[in-house]
């Protein structure tokens, strides 16, 4: 289930989110932070919510039935022969390729980032410390614009959250 179906079934029900915590034996801020994203949720977790809050449970189809589905999906897919497809009559402009974006990297699609912070950006190696002091800066820059970014996977908003507690460390330190 979604955190936010969850949230709005428990707003419809006027039920506070410690009553919900009680009956599903979790603290407030931990219902909290599920609710806002900045916690993942075990699938046992869900149940558990689920059913406290009355909802129903999404039937998954047995094994089987996803496995035909699967095939009767790929064999509706499979191109047509070369042989069945028609020469063209006019010459085809040929369009140059581009490279996809990394899966992950894109800021933009919040939900599906997975980046996580180059920890190397830490380390000062032969670096002046002015050019170390930009690097950490403009690393810290990065991070905040993803810790303020909505929907981010609470997985890697923890890993930058970390991140971000380390650069501030070494600013402090000099």
């Amino acid at each position: 289930m979604d955190r936010h179906k969850f949230k709005a079934a428990r707003l419809a029900q006027n039920m506070s989110q410690g009553a919900l915590a009680k009956a599903v034996r979790l603290s407030p801020s931990e219902i909290s932070r599920i609710e806002c994203g900045y916690r993942d949720i075990s699938p046992k977790e869900a149940q558990a919510i689920a059913a406290a809050l009355g909802m129903m449970q999404p039937v998954i189809p047995a094994p089987v039935a996803v496995a035909t589905v699967a095939v009767a999906a790929s064999a509706a897919t499979r191109p047509a022969p070369l042989s069945a497809i028609p020469a063209p009559s006019a010459p085809v402009a040929v369009l140059p390729v581009v490279a996809p974006p990394v899966i992950g990297s894109d800021l933009s699609d919040a939900v599906n980032f997975t980046e996580l912070p180059d920890l190397g950006l830490l380390e000062r190696g032969t670096l002046l410390p002015s050019a170390y002091r930009e690097q950490l800066v403009a690393a810290l820059a990065r991070t905040t614009k993803i810790l303020h970014t909505s929907r981010v996977r609470a997985s890697v908003w923890r890993e930058w959250r970390q991140f971000e507690k380390k650069i501030h460390a070494l600013l402090h330190a000099g």
